[in-house]
């Protein structure tokens, strides 16, 4: 065998080799998948938070920021919606909502390829337990659907106010869990005074503009709270603690 064959010998046993070792190769008994198949690329029509191309079917929705929020808030978290293909409208609705809880989309359907913007509103009771939540919206329209999961964590305060103007806000009837804070905040011009007693505590002295009362109630009970300066005539709020 002359010099040059050998070469050729050795070139072709090199290349055989490396056509059929691994499992990428396109089509070959090695059980691979092309690398550009777009089942195996990131961002699939479909998948939250990534546009539907033009040309396909399907229906997106944007990942929503995580929220932190305390109880008794109300609070909205903003999705962007967008369709292609989908005929008619795209119902929104809440899931993972908790129970006591009260949760809906704004608006509840939505129609057309532009993206759209909608909000999940979302009501956390003043005895809601305080942890994180995965909240979220489905959407679904023409056989299409797809979901995402709205993060809420809930802090364990509850915070309430004296409005500016002399305006007493305590009035009617608030639950809370024992182990909350509560925390009352006097956004008045003037001096105002917590009158309290068990499971709260009396506030001992005037609290000045911008002052606060935070109490945290260890047990089960019930107390009526008012302002020690201008009287329980001036609003009342039952405190009911669990």
């Amino acid at each position: 065998m002359t010099r040059l064959s050998r070469l050729l010998a050795v070139f072709v046993c090199s290349f055989t080799a490396a056509c059929t070792v691994g499992d990428v190769t396109d089509g070959q008994p090695g059980g691979g998948r092309s690398t550009d198949d777009p089942a195996t690329e990131p961002g699939a029509p479909g998948t939250p938070g990534v546009p539907t191309p033009p040309g396909q079917t399907g229906i997106s929705l944007s990942n929503p920021a995580a929220v932190s929020t305390k109880l008794g808030t109300t609070i909205e978290i903003p999705i962007a919606v967008s369709a292609a293909g989908v005929a008619g409208n795209i119902a929104l609705t809440a899931t993972g909502v908790p129970a006591g809880w009260t949760a809906s989309v704004v608006p509840a359907s939505v129609s057309g390829t532009e993206a759209t913007e909608v909000h999940l509103v979302v009501q956390v009771p003043t005895n809601a337990t305080a942890s994180a939540y995965q909240l979220g919206v489905s959407a679904s329209g023409s056989g299409a659907s797809q979901a995402v999961v709205a993060p809420v964590t809930v802090q364990n305060q509850l915070d309430l106010s004296i409005a500016s103007g002399g305006v007493h806000s305590f009035s009617g009837v608030v639950y809370v869990k024992a182990g909350a804070q509560l925390l009352i905040k006097n956004n008045d011009t003037v001096n105002h005074q917590v009158h309290a007693s068990a499971p709260l505590q009396h506030q001992g002295s005037p609290m000045a503009p911008g002052g606060t009362y935070t109490q945290t109630p260890g047990g089960a009970g019930q107390v009526t709270v008012y302002c020690h300066i201008h009287g329980q005539g001036s609003g009342a709020l039952n405190i009911i603690v669990q």
